[in-house]
């Protein structure tokens, strides 16, 4: 299920500027924030077999790396996603969009099964098929305007 989330904070901190593998990331996501397009989906990932928003109303990630590729617009963001109250490392494929003054947008995708952030007890029900099945990909925006200025969601 594709989706978005559309409330979130965090800091970007790049040590030396022009090098993104010293790039930190931290987020706070509001989980309640991820909309699908469809109002039944979205009740259906804010409950207790998607988010349990409820119960858990935040998701966090904090990046542990950085991995440039051949293109300098494109990255791989390792680091620690924090779901349903279990923490996993995930990878978010990060792309620029530079826009020739300093500034520009950062797209973020992530791909996870959100069976994976389940406890023991639901892997249980998992393995007997009581649970379903689902791939969550969220993603998220930002404009930024200036290494000084925070980042602020955007929507794509």
């Amino acid at each position: 299920m594709n989706g978005v989330f559309g409330s979130w904070k965090g800091r970007l901190y790049v040590a030396t500027p022009g090098v993104p593998e010293t790039a930190t990331l931290n987020l706070e996501i509001a989980a309640s924030s991820m909309t699908t397009g469809s109002s039944i989906k979205d009740k259906m990932v804010k409950g207790p077999r998607f988010f349990s928003v409820d119960n858990y109303p935040t998701v966090s990630f904090a990046s542990t790396s950085v991995t440039t590729s051949g293109d300098s617009n494109k990255f791989q963001l390792q680091g620690n996603l924090t779901l349903l109250g279990v923490t996993k490392p995930v990878v978010f494929q990060v792309t620029l969009d530079r826009n020739g003054r300093g500034g520009g947008q950062i797209f973020a995708d992530l791909e996870f099964d959100r069976r994976d952030f389940r406890d023991d007890a639901e892997r249980t029900l998992r393995a007997s098929g009581s649970l379903g099945r689902g791939k969550s990909e969220p993603s998220c925006a930002s404009e930024t305007i200036s290494s000084s200025r925070p980042a602020v969601p955007s929507n794509r």
